[in-house]
């Protein structure tokens, strides 16, 4: 099973240095139960997992500055068990039926994406890709 945590909108601010307290609005989801959900505002989605949270468990976001200061203060270990790769349109701009088309052959021929799953949003798409076991987010980032 593959867990995201999620949040019912994009605007929370993060964990880092300097913003130390963060709400914990995200909640761990198993991946495809977080993308067939329905949201009524633009969600977040985030890879980053404190260690040890079941479904349902709750955390902070945690932005990538303020990983460190985080792990060391909650004594817990941040991990991924997803890959996320967004990729926005020229511009970020709205989707054409010439870029649709586009976007859709590169889905289906791309060998990167033959074991990913792709979910479209208003300005492009996000490719997803469940890991075989969790990393430490550290080993990700590169």
């Amino acid at each position: 099973m593959t867990l995201v945590a999620v949040a019912p909108k994009r605007t929370e601010f993060g964990f880092e240095p300097g913003q130390e307290w963060a709400p914990k609005h995200y909640v761990v989801r198993e991946l495809r139960e977080a993308l067939t959900r329905t949201y009524f505002t633009s969600a977040h989605l985030s890879p980053y997992l404190v260690e040890g949270l079941a479904l349902d468990g709750r955390q902070c976001r945690i932005n990538k500055a303020g990983l460190e200061l985080f792990e060391n203060q909650s004594c817990a270990r941040v991990l991924t068990q997803a890959f996320l790769c967004d990729i926005d349109n020229p511009a970020h701009g709205d989707w054409t039926d010439e870029l649709f088309e586009r976007a859709r052959e590169e889905d289906r021929t791309l060998p990167s994406l033959s074991t990913a799953g792709v979910y479209y949003t208003p300005h492009g798409r996000r490719a997803v890709q469940p890991l075989t076991r969790p990393l430490d987010v550290r080993e990700t980032e590169a």
